[in-house]
């Protein structure tokens, strides 16, 4: 697991689960920058299905990774910026 920053600690003991704890609390890490860096372009990364359809896609690291800086670029573009909600 690559972090930005280390965590202060890992749970809260004393917090149930209904409570639903803080995991790793304090640390700082980018989910994509974990998944993408694979370094077997031709494994699968995922599996995508999608509604209405039965096909199954397969994509590879490699093709994620393409996929990923085009819509990168394209939220820079448009002024997405750090810390910004995309949904």
């Amino acid at each position: 697991m690559v972090c930005s920053r280390l965590y202060d600690e890992v749970i809260n003991p004393s917090k149930s689960i209904v409570d639903v704890p803080e995991w790793f609390k304090g640390s700082r890490l980018n989910y994509a920058e974990n998944l993408l860096k694979h370094e077997e372009n031709d494994k699968i990364a995922l599996y995508a299905a999608r509604e209405g359809k039965e096909e199954i896609e397969k994509v590879t690291f490699e093709e994620l990774r393409h996929r990923v800086a085009f819509y990168a670029a394209a939220m820079r573009k448009m002024g997405v910026q750090t810390g910004d909600r995309v949904v």
